[in-house]
């Protein structure tokens, strides 16, 4: 998928480009230029769907180890969303934080 969107045969969708955007280390200005390139909708904080949700593991000396990130429906204010990551062969850690926030 990656390789045919860098070749110029496919555009992403809206998710696999805001996960381009995240990985190359977008701005905002840049995201939302991407995301006009491939032709779908820019980020808008109202827009129900735009919610990150990041997962840190970190070794016994605080250091990260892992990381990642899934995009999440934003829940009713007040309420609260269940959402899973799933990854395999996660490396040992002594400890995690999760964060959330509208993109």
């Amino acid at each position: 998928m990656v390789y045919d969107v860098f070749a110029g045969k496919r555009r992403p969708g809206r998710d696999h480009a805001i996960k381009l955007a995240f990985g190359l280390g977008c701005d905002l200005r840049e995201t939302q230029r991407l995301l006009r390139l491939a032709g779908v909708s820019e980020l808008w904080c109202k827009q129900r769907r735009d919610v990150i949700v990041t997962v840190v593991l970190r070794d016994a000396k605080g250091r990260i180890i892992y990381g990642d990130h899934e995009y999440v429906d934003k829940p009713a204010e007040g309420a609260s969303k269940p959402f899973s990551i799933t990854r395999y062969d996660l490396p040992q850690y002594a400890s995690y934080e999760v964060y959330a926030a509208t993109v």
